[in-house]
């Protein structure tokens, strides 16, 4: 299974349109075993210190731990950039996973990483950054990571429509993902 990962929690996102797209390509190359997963969905959750405590961790995302996150085989991460960095919800959402099962999790899962970012660099440096933490924790990181910068001329947040630049650079990217999948 491929878990896509919008790794926002803001709605009605360009992050979301990226993320869904690819949702979209890989299920057109016959790969069913695909899911998505917004943080979006993390809205409303309470931190405290108890988040911490593998006991009183949220049944919802155990829930999407134990059923999703672990059994897939590689995730695709669509991370916006976020003052030059990863948003602090995606942040917090790996810190809440890596206490329950945290190998299980994390450990040997291949991972992809797609950029989005209004400004030039199509958080290059937030991907990195983020390579270096899932990395920490034992994932394999695909060498070819996607920038997409200037986010807002590349989506038509009316009609959800991609340049036509943007869809042919997420199919390329798409084709080797699955490649890097079966290595």
């Amino acid at each position: 299974m491929i878990v896509i990962i919008s790794a926002t929690n803001r709605p009605n996102s360009n992050t979301s349109i990226i993320a869904t797209h690819l949702y979209q390509q890989l299920l057109t190359h016959n790969k069913s075993d695909v899911e998505y997963v917004t943080l979006e969905n993390l809205n409303g959750l309470i931190i405290t210190a108890d988040s911490f405590s593998e006991e009183k961790m949220d049944d919802v995302l155990k829930e999407l731990q134990t059923k999703t996150l672990i059994p897939a085989r590689q995730w695709i991460i669509v991370c916006p950039e976020y003052n030059g960095s990863i948003p602090g919800i995606l942040k917090y959402w790996i810190d809440l996973l890596s206490i329950h099962r945290r190998n299980d999790t994390f450990k040997g899962k291949k991972i992809s990483l797609v950029g989005v970012a209004s400004g030039r660099a199509g958080n290059l440096r937030g991907l990195d950054q983020l390579s270096n933490l899932l990395q920490y924790l034992g994932s394999h990181i695909m060498p070819n990571k996607l920038p997409i910068s200037m986010v807002h001329t590349q989506v038509d947040t009316t009609t959800n429509e991609l340049a036509p630049t943007t869809s042919t650079a997420l199919q390329s990217f798409v084709d080797e993902v699955i490649a890097y999948g079966e290595k």
